[in-house]
């Protein structure tokens, strides 16, 4: 008796058939994700980039009265 293929395989399905969206690993294209929590992600990721971007203002403003005494001045390297 010659083998047969596996009913369900997506080699037998045809190579378009993919499985449907939400069971595909890699692309999660309409997969229902959880708005608050992604809400509250970008909140959050939006606060630390502020606190990031203060101290790093920050530091340079330090640094630069260190070199010419003036705050908010850059360090012109010549």
């Amino acid at each position: 008796m010659a083998k047969t293929k596996p009913q369900n395989s997506t080699a037998s399905r045809g190579a378009s058939a993919a499985p449907p969206l939400h069971q595909r690993t890699g692309n999660r294209v309409g997969k229902n994700r959880n708005p608050k929590k992604n809400a509250l992600r970008n909140k959050l990721r939006k606060e630390k980039r502020k606190l990031q971007a203060k101290e790093a203002k920050a530091k340079t403003d330090e640094q630069n009265t260190e070199t010419n005494g003036v705050k908010g001045r850059t360090v012109s390297r010549t």
